[in-house]
């Protein structure tokens, strides 16, 4: 993707002058960056990372093979801080992966709703896992992650939405179809705004 990429909106334009953001590796397994983000989720960056790495370090070459994952026991798995109901949707995760074709060749060859479709059925991964997913693994580029809290908080303070519920998410939509088809990046911004912005608005941006 284009840091360049013009977004049809002077505001975000605007913003993303303030802004460098970093370059994305594309995936080397799907399967392994689905656990990191079955981890992550509702935990700050730092403590996420810390419990991954302490998750890995308990499978032989750091990798939690499906198989050998799924009959880890529990108090094991939550010995380095997964909690009782991620403990459940990392072996979810195994078991559909022994049974489900998870290479990168083939979930590539998905379009992102198919995908969405696919790793929805394991309890535990919802749509914003997979939109994590198809944003910093598979680098899709007009996902709108709208239901991510950071990018809500985003935008409400960039577009001074005074708007809740259902008609919050219809103006985020109607803005974000200015992005197309750009979305993805569009949404990396969002992110890092939300990082910098003590920065940027004492810079005026």
């Amino acid at each position: 993707m284009n840091n360049n990429t013009r977004f049809k909106d002077s505001k975000l334009e605007k913003i993303c002058k303030s802004i460098k953001l970093p370059t994305l590796a594309k995936t080397e397994d799907i399967y392994l960056d689905m656990l990191e983000i079955i981890i992550s989720q509702q935990l700050s960056g730092k403590v996420a990372k810390v419990i991954y790495n302490r998750f890995l370090e308990l499978f032989e070459n750091k990798y939690p093979a499906p198989k050998t994952l799924l009959y880890t026991d529990d108090n094991v798995l939550r010995s380095v801080g997964l909690s009782q109901g991620k403990s459940s949707y990392v072996k979810n995760l195994a078991g559909f992966a022994l049974s489900n074709d998870l290479g990168v060749s083939r979930i590539e060859s998905l379009n992102d709703e198919e995908i969405v479709t696919l790793l929805t059925q394991v309890k535990g991964i919802g749509r914003w896992s997979v939109e994590m997913l198809l944003i910093f693994s598979l680098q899709r580029p007009n996902v709108f992650p709208y239901d991510d809290l950071v990018i809500r908080k985003s935008m409400i303070d960039i577009y001074k939405f005074k708007t809740e519920g259902k008609a919050l998410i219809a103006e985020m939509m109607s803005i974000a179809e200015k992005w197309e088809p750009n979305r993805t990046l569009a949404s990396r911004y969002l992110w890092a705004y939300h990082g910098t912005k003590k920065d940027i608005n004492k810079k005026n941006c």
